[in-house]
């Protein structure tokens, strides 16, 4: 009795047509590509950039068959790493929306799965970059408040959320000159 992942192997030769060659890359490939995607969530053209300037000799059947499972296996999608992304930046990045959606593009996730993620966190990122403009206008208190306005929008800021953010930050300054 056969193996049968070796049975499967030889079933998508039949079915596919897959060279030997094909085969043989698909064996040596296959493990070094799900390791290296399944160590972090990473995107498809990550991975894409990865290999294909390290293995420029494995055939493109090969590798897109591969690109194919781990997509099957749900071990990348791009529309979740965006969300993820987004997610995880919330609690630990110090970066404006506009930051966020330049570093998921260098990543090469696809438009419509950055506006997707975007819009399904609209109301927590709106939060999350208020606060954190606040955060940088206390830090910066005693500077020039103009070049403090000019740097949040150079970071690519929300200007309603600066708005908001700096008559927060007024209304507690004014608040605390009148305690004293």
């Amino acid at each position: 009795m056969l193996d049968s992942s070796f049975e499967k192997e030889l079933e998508k030769v039949r079915e596919e047509k897959l060279s030997k060659k094909d085969l043989y890359d698909l064996n040596i490939l296959q493990p070094k590509v799900i390791k290296y995607a399944m160590y972090k969530m990473r995107t498809e053209q990550e991975v894409l950039r990865r290999f294909e300037s390290e293995f420029q000799d494995i055939s493109s059947k090969a590798f897109d068959e591969i690109l194919k499972y781990l997509k099957d296996n749900n071990i990348l999608n791009d529309e979740v790493f965006a969300k993820t992304f987004l997610e995880e930046a919330i609690k630990f990045k110090r970066n404006s929306k506009f930051e966020l959606k330049m570093k998921l593009k260098e990543k090469g996730v696809p438009e419509e799965y950055i506006y997707k993620a975007l819009d399904s966190l609209e109301e927590k990122l709106d939060n999350y970059e208020q606060d954190l403009v606040f955060k940088i206008l206390n830090e910066r208190k005693n500077q020039d408040r103009q070049k403090v306005l000019n740097y949040l929008y150079r970071k690519g800021f929300d200007g309603i959320n600066i708005r908001n953010a700096l008559e927060k930050f007024e209304e507690e300054w004014l608040w605390k000159i009148k305690k004293i």
